[in-house]
């Protein structure tokens, strides 16, 4: 404080005149404004000291957390007398076990992040008011009651007003009501989806384009706020898009790499449709009827078309998809057999001329009855065909149960036994009949018998032998052989006479 009032007075006795024509008077002006400044930096100074001496301590929040005690805390009860309520009093009095044992509000706001982010299922009915037709007036209020006894102010401080407790659900109930889900949900929720996204993105990095192939509408419109999340650049055909609409959607298509999909109904028809700007066919579900799934592969495999073209078909696991894929293979190989590899039409048959219907060379194949005779041979069973049936048979095996697998494997096991067995095998060509067997031969066919009939003599076939080296009979007489081996030391009885036995003047009915 006196050097305080040592600058107030030198402050004060400063020259406050200036005489600007001397140098004295120069200097003792900047003398007396030097003392006026530093006169007013302790001022300043002792003014700071005086306030920070005026406020209170700062303590920690753990600290006066530790220190407060609040209408919620209060000092143990006593323990009780009786034995049998010491259990019931630790558990309510010890701090440790309350702690291992979250409350509701604490579970939710545990649960709070998971709430926010992940509760969008939007229900598809709300109602209102259900709880006096469901309670009945008596309930809501036994209901009410007790609420308003759980809350914290009813239970510590019953001066305080009644209050509900409050809701920690609220917030994940209002989503549930009123907030729509996430659109990617779209794709999270649909396992076809997820693999749809990865296939696009592999097939955008390769430069590739597709055809993307539903049978119903409602699809396609999913399908297009799939494509809008990703941002995939897309055109859409269905049955609703005009004829003169089509040829220009085709030709933009052809025409713009930067289009990655065409989203197609297969009931839109193909006529006049060359999407060879595309190399890969998706097929999002599956047809009955192979042929329109064959004519959607055609189109974008056409003329003009200078690159490999890829199908890929997504089918939903143990669901009638497989059923209906199984069944269109069945008849997609059905008409590989007779209509398609056989060709067995009229066109085939006018090719062919009265020489080589009735050629004596047997030698001489037809390339269609070839392939015909291999084709029956991997539908009937043939010799190349047996690790393709595995792998066929392990394919129904996952869609069917348990039992009915086990029952399938057995009679699997009886009937090859039966076929090990008791296959016919003729000893000789006399009766002219063909040998029993599953398919046609190979390099044999029908036709070929008729003309052995016709202009040729039977040739004798050879002896077959089984693995023990001897001599394959037919089913007869690979029955007498057995019977013959289990009769060869049993002694020949007679029936006996059953009329000796009657005496003559009885009666011998039963009665």
């Amino acid at each position: 404080m006196d050097l305080k009032e040592a600058q107030r007075t030198r402050a004060h006795q400063a020259n406050d005149h200036l005489d600007p024509s001397t140098v004295a008077s120069n200097i003792a002006y900047l003398e007396s404004g030097a003392r006026w400044g530093r006169f007013e930096e302790l001022q300043h100074c002792v003014y700071l000291n005086a306030l920070r001496r005026q406020k209170k301590p700062i303590y920690g929040k753990n600290l006066v957390e530790l220190l407060t005690m609040g209408t919620d805390k209060r000092p143990y009860k006593p323990r009780p007398k009786v034995p049998r309520l010491v259990m019931s009093w630790f558990e309510e009095e010890s701090r440790l076990i309350q702690s291992m044992i979250p409350t509701v509000n604490q579970r939710a706001d545990s649960f709070k992040t998971t709430i926010e982010k992940f509760s969008c299922v939007t229900p598809a009915v709300v109602t209102r008011d259900m709880d006096q037709f469901v309670l009945g007036r008596k309930g809501i209020e036994a209901f009410t009651d007790e609420d308003l006894k759980l809350s914290k102010p009813v239970r510590w401080a019953p001066f305080l007003p009644k209050e509900a407790p409050p809701d920690p659900w609220h917030e994940g109930r209002m989503r549930l009501s009123i907030q729509f889900p996430d659109k990617r949900l779209l794709q999270y929720d649909c396992g076809k989806l997820q693999v749809l996204d990865k296939l696009l993105r592999k097939l955008q990095t390769g430069g590739h384009r597709a055809l993307i192939f539903t049978q119903m509408t409602k699809v396609l419109d999913i399908l297009e706020q799939f494509l809008n999340i990703h941002g995939h650049k897309y055109l859409r055909l269905d049955g609703a898009t005009k004829v003169e609409q089509r040829q220009i959607l085709t030709d933009r298509f052809n025409n713009d790499p930067r289009i990655l999909c065409f989203i197609l109904s297969t009931r839109s028809g193909g006529l006049g449709i060359n999407l060879t700007g595309a190399d890969t066919v998706i097929f999002y579900d599956q047809d009955w009827n192979p042929a329109m799934d064959k004519q959607c592969q055609d189109r974008c495999h056409r003329i003009g078309q200078t690159r490999d073209v890829h199908i890929y078909r997504l089918v939903s696991e143990h669901t009638i998809e497989a059923n209906i894929l199984r069944k269109a293979s069945q008849k997609q190989m059905l008409d590989d057999v007779v209509i398609q590899e056989g060709e067995f039409t009229t066109d085939y048959f006018n090719k062919l001329s009265v020489r080589d219907v009735l050629s004596d060379k047997l030698d001489t194949k037809s390339e269609g009855l070839d392939a015909a005779d291999a084709a029956l041979d991997r539908v009937l069973g043939g010799p190349d065909t047996n690790t393709d049936q595995r792998r066929v048979g392990r394919a129904l095996e996952q869609a069917e149960d348990r039992e009915d697998v086990a029952a399938a494997r057995v009679a699997e096991k009886e009937i090859q036994a039966d076929d090990a067995d008791f296959t016919e095998k003729p000893s000789n060509n006399a009766s002219g009949t063909s040998t029993a067997r599953q398919g046609t031969p190979a390099g044999k066919s029908v036709l070929d018998g008729g003309l052995d009939d016709l202009d040729t003599p039977q040739v004798e076939e050879e002896l077959e032998y089984n693995a023990w080296g001897h001599k394959m009979h037919n089913i007869d007489d690979y029955m007498l052989s057995i019977m013959a081996e289990q009769l060869k030391d049993t002694k020949l009885e007679l029936p006996k006479d059953k009329k000796k036995g009657k005496k003559k003047g009885k009666d011998t009915r039963k009665r």
